[in-house]
């Protein structure tokens, strides 16, 4: 429910989907791959309530996610020199997420569901000070100790608990916030 921008947390609102997400994948893949992605699209078909697939066009009145796997002097040339293995950029309308589109490098295909957390309406990190080893994330930053390669328990409630039906697209964070609070609280209750 933020974002930096220039250093400085931005306060904003609940970005996500509220239909369902055709998926292109627009390059060639490896077959690993592909078995990942629709592998997890289930998963969070399963965990949002709406239907994420690959498609082989689009159809009207669904989102779109596109999927390009790059070289990376190809991603070098899109995005600049340094150590970008993958990007995802998203667009939408009042919070209602309408199309997204992932970057992965050929060589860094495991960021795969990092980067679909990023087009789910998940804009951020799961950075220092508030990550600890015990709650691991792929949202965690390539590298990082905190970083899981499959989605954790808690990339799970997180996924769950923005795509919760009461959790609108639009909504205020801090409206958001004390929803979302009580959402976790009763999850980790019936954990125990």
């Amino acid at each position: 429910l933020t974002r930096m921008y220039r250093g400085v947390v931005q306060h904003t609102w609940v970005r996500r989907w509220d239909r369902d997400v055709d998926v292109r994948l627009w390059t060639e893949a490896p077959q690993p791959l592909i078995d990942e992605l629709d592998t997890t699209l289930a998963a969070l078909s399963d965990w949002t309530g709406l239907k994420f697939a690959r498609a082989d066009e689009r159809s009207i009145g669904r989102g779109v996610i596109d999927v390009y796997v790059r070289n990376g002097a190809e991603m070098n040339d899109e995005f600049g020199g340094g150590a970008r293995y993958c990007n995802t950029h998203s667009r939408g309308f009042g919070g209602s997420m309408r199309f997204a589109r992932i970057d992965i490098s050929q060589e860094h295909t495991g960021c795969l569901r990092h980067e679909l957390m990023h087009a789910l309406g998940f804009a951020n990190h799961w950075e220092e000070p508030f990550a600890h080893p015990s709650m691991p994330s792929v949202m965690a930053p390539y590298g990082s100790n905190n970083r899981s390669a499959d989605y954790s328990d808690w990339d799970e409630l997180a996924i769950r608990t923005l795509y919760d039906p009461a959790l609108l697209p639009g909504t205020r964070r801090q409206e958001a916030l004390e929803m979302i609070r009580l959402r976790v609280r009763q999850a980790l209750a019936n954990l125990a």
